[in-house]
């Protein structure tokens, strides 16, 4: 059991099953958990409310979904810092990628 923050919703894993992320919905928070040793690497703020949460198939880019604010928060993997934040309308429940083309 990893203590990420109150009220979890999403969880999301690496492509290379190294990190696991999880995006807590009352503390407004992303953790960065590394799954070998269930130790938090990384927790940073991404706005209120934040329910799901996604890798892309790169690995390079954390997309967090945040349905009450109708946005998504992308964050660099590397960093955990925000580089964007896309409004989508209203209430963004599942975030999926395709195949590179």
């Amino acid at each position: 059991t990893v203590r990420v923050g109150n009220e979890p919703h999403g969880v999301a894993v690496s492509q290379d099953g190294t990190r696991a992320y999880a995006a807590s919905h009352e503390d407004g928070t992303l953790s960065a958990v590394d799954a070998a040793t269930l130790a938090i690497v990384r927790t940073v703020k991404v706005g209120a409310k934040p329910e799901h949460v996604e890798v892309t198939p790169d690995g390079r880019w954390i997309v967090v979904a945040r349905p009450e604010a109708g946005e998504l928060v992308v964050l660099g993997a590397d960093s955990l810092t925000t580089v964007r934040t896309i409004a989508v309308g209203v209430e963004p429940h599942q975030i999926g990628f395709g195949a590179a083309r």
